[in-house]
């Protein structure tokens, strides 16, 4: 399941990449500029509709572009390809074989039985591949740190989502209670292909990127942040505090 876990990993970070970058692009409607046919469009958004709809008692931040099957994302890819996508994965028959594989080992079927080794070599390669490309281009294009981590998402249990683009302390408008635990799913990336580690302020570091904590009476507040660190093993940092990336969620803390 770890591999199935890496390829979900790969295709959220290309998700996030690509919602990103093309709102960048063409704002709002960045729709409008995906060669997509209506009928897609309506099929798209009615599966987040319904997706809402069985979650409705979370917020939903979910991008339009989480509904959109893989061959469908090669369109959108190609529609877009000069500027950043360019910049970001340089041929496109490169990418767009990348994402024939990783559309195949999706398949239901294939699930049903054991991966081969080199299966699983392949999965990792391409997905490995896939990420340090866009972690690279955001080291570049971004803030100049080439050779750090970066985090890639954070998505917490109450529905709420950070990606790269939205700003690092992320106001999720929403109201918890002392006593709540809250559990955040980070995905990060090392140009290096190093493990990571993973903490929340004051907790301590971690080598699973799956963290939780239970909400305290000093947290009390209007706008209460929890950090959310990574960093590598390695001796030097991106920031003189000992980590490499840093995201901050924002709550209301009530007694």
């Amino acid at each position: 399941m770890e591999i199935y876990q890496t390829l979900r990993d790969c295709e959220n970070a290309l998700r996030d990449f690509m919602a990103l970058t093309l709102e960048k692009m063409h704002g709002d409607r960045w729709i409008d500029f995906c060669q997509a046919s209506p009928e897609k469009i309506a099929v798209w958004e009615q599966l987040k509709l319904e997706d809402e709809e069985r979650h409705q008692a979370t917020t939903s931040d979910e991008h339009l572009i989480n509904y959109v099957d893989i061959g469908d994302l090669k369109t959108i890819l190609l529609a877009n390809w000069d500027g950043e996508f360019t910049d970001t994965f340089g041929d496109y028959k490169l990418i767009e074989s990348y994402l024939n594989i990783i559309n195949r080992y999706r398949n239901p079927d294939i699930h049903r039985r054991p991966l081969l080794t080199f299966q699983k070599h392949l999965i990792l390669g391409i997905s490995g591949e896939i990420r340090n490309m866009i972690a690279v281009y955001r080291s570049y294009s971004e803030l100049d740190r080439e050779g750090f981590p970066r985090i890639e998402s954070i998505r917490d249990n109450l529905g709420n989502i950070w990606v790269p683009g939205k700003p690092s302390h992320l106001k999720t408008g929403m109201t918890v209670h002392v006593g709540d635990m809250i559990e955040f799913v980070v995905t990060a990336i090392d140009p290096l292909e190093e493990d990571l580690m993973y903490s929340i302020k004051d907790k301590g570091w971690n080598i699973g990127n799956v963290l939780t904590t239970v909400i305290e009476p000093r947290q009390v507040g209007l706008n209460t942040a929890i950090n959310i660190f990574i960093r590598s093993d390695r001796k030097f940092h991106a920031f003189p505090n000992g980590y490499d990336d840093r995201v901050v969620f924002n709550y209301q803390v009530l007694p």
